[in-house]
Protein backbone atom coordinates (compact mmCIF):
# COMPACT_ATOMS: atom_id res chain seq x y z
CA UNK A 1 0.00 0.00 0.00
CA UNK A 2 1.37 3.26 -1.12
CA UNK A 3 0.52 6.84 1.38
CA UNK A 4 -1.32 9.34 -0.03
CA UNK A 5 -0.33 12.74 1.46
CA UNK A 6 -2.48 15.20 -0.08
CA UNK A 7 -1.73 18.83 -0.13
CA UNK A 8 -3.72 21.78 -1.01
CA UNK A 9 -2.95 25.32 -1.16
CA UNK A 10 -5.34 27.81 1.48
CA UNK A 11 -5.84 31.34 0.83
CA UNK A 12 -5.23 32.21 4.54
CA UNK A 13 -2.12 32.87 6.78
CA UNK A 14 -0.88 30.31 8.63
CA UNK A 15 -0.95 31.53 11.51
CA UNK A 16 -4.95 31.13 11.08
CA UNK A 17 -5.20 27.82 10.19
CA UNK A 18 -2.87 26.49 12.37
CA UNK A 19 -5.27 28.42 15.24
CA UNK A 20 -8.44 26.08 13.49
CA UNK A 21 -6.61 23.08 13.30
CA UNK A 22 -6.11 23.14 16.95
CA UNK A 23 -9.57 24.76 17.88
CA UNK A 24 -11.37 21.31 18.63
CA UNK A 25 -14.94 23.30 18.46
CA UNK A 26 -13.93 24.25 14.52
CA UNK A 27 -12.79 20.67 13.52
CA UNK A 28 -16.55 21.09 11.51
CA UNK A 29 -15.49 23.87 9.50
CA UNK A 30 -12.21 21.89 7.82
CA UNK A 31 -13.61 17.95 8.00
CA UNK A 32 -16.93 16.44 7.34
CA UNK A 33 -17.95 16.08 11.16
CA UNK A 34 -19.21 18.38 13.69
CA UNK A 35 -17.41 18.09 17.24
CA UNK A 36 -19.42 16.98 19.86
CA UNK A 37 -16.90 17.63 22.64
CA UNK A 38 -13.30 17.88 23.64
CA UNK A 39 -11.95 15.58 26.38
CA UNK A 40 -10.35 17.52 28.36
CA UNK A 41 -11.87 20.93 27.32
CA UNK A 42 -9.61 23.10 24.96
CA UNK A 43 -6.89 24.04 22.57
CA UNK A 44 -5.35 20.66 21.30
CA UNK A 45 -2.79 18.38 22.65
CA UNK A 46 -1.59 15.25 23.23
CA UNK A 47 -3.75 12.58 24.57
CA UNK A 48 -6.69 14.88 24.21
CA UNK A 49 -9.77 12.89 22.55
CA UNK A 50 -12.46 14.73 20.27
CA UNK A 51 -15.58 13.07 19.82
CA UNK A 52 -17.23 14.18 16.47
CA UNK A 53 -20.76 13.18 14.75
CA UNK A 54 -20.62 12.49 10.84
CA UNK A 55 -23.30 11.31 8.74
CA UNK A 56 -23.34 8.47 5.70
CA UNK A 57 -26.02 6.90 4.18
CA UNK A 58 -28.55 9.07 5.70
CA UNK A 59 -27.34 7.29 9.45
CA UNK A 60 -25.52 9.29 12.05
CA UNK A 61 -22.18 7.78 12.75
CA UNK A 62 -20.15 8.25 16.22
CA UNK A 63 -16.56 9.16 15.26
CA UNK A 64 -13.13 9.41 18.37
CA UNK A 65 -10.17 11.65 17.45
CA UNK A 66 -7.23 11.25 19.44
CA UNK A 67 -4.39 13.48 19.63
CA UNK A 68 -1.76 12.25 19.87
CA UNK A 69 0.76 15.01 19.27
CA UNK A 70 1.16 19.16 18.50
CA UNK A 71 4.16 20.50 17.50
CA UNK A 72 3.15 23.91 17.57
CA UNK A 73 6.81 25.36 16.33
CA UNK A 74 6.54 22.91 13.16
CA UNK A 75 2.52 23.57 12.69
CA UNK A 76 1.93 19.64 13.23
CA UNK A 77 -1.15 17.70 14.79
CA UNK A 78 -0.74 13.90 14.87
CA UNK A 79 -4.30 12.18 14.90
CA UNK A 80 -5.58 8.52 15.52
CA UNK A 81 -8.94 8.14 14.21
CA UNK A 82 -11.28 5.47 15.35
CA UNK A 83 -14.51 5.18 12.93
CA UNK A 84 -17.04 2.89 12.57
CA UNK A 85 -16.75 -0.71 11.90
CA UNK A 86 -13.22 -0.41 13.81
CA UNK A 87 -11.75 1.11 11.25
CA UNK A 88 -8.48 3.20 12.94
CA UNK A 89 -6.67 6.16 10.38
CA UNK A 90 -3.46 7.56 11.60
CA UNK A 91 -2.36 10.55 9.99
CA UNK A 92 -0.60 14.01 10.55
CA UNK A 93 -1.76 17.22 9.47
CA UNK A 94 0.78 20.15 8.34
CA UNK A 95 0.74 23.80 7.91
CA UNK A 96 3.28 25.72 6.38
CA UNK A 97 3.28 29.06 5.56
CA UNK A 98 3.81 30.07 1.72
CA UNK A 99 3.39 33.68 2.18
CA UNK A 100 1.63 36.42 4.42
CA UNK A 101 -1.90 35.51 3.21
CA UNK A 102 -1.46 32.09 2.23
CA UNK A 103 -0.34 28.51 3.28
CA UNK A 104 0.06 24.83 2.04
CA UNK A 105 -1.95 22.27 4.23
CA UNK A 106 -0.75 18.83 4.31
CA UNK A 107 -2.50 15.50 5.16
CA UNK A 108 -0.86 12.27 5.29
Amino acid sequence: MLPVCPAARVAAPAKRVWGLLTDPGAYGTWMDAASVRAEPHGPARAGQVVRLRSRAWGLPWDVVMRITEVDAGGRRLALQTFLPLGVVVRNTVSCAPLDQTACRVQSG
